[in-house]
């Protein structure tokens, strides 16, 4: 349970990151 919801912070900070690239 944890391991997933650490997949899906990892997840987060990289569409983050491509939206910062982005804008």
């Amino acid at each position: 349970q944890s391991h997933d919801l650490e997949k899906l912070t990892k997840q987060v900070e990289t569409l983050s990151q491509q939206l910062a690239k982005i804008n």
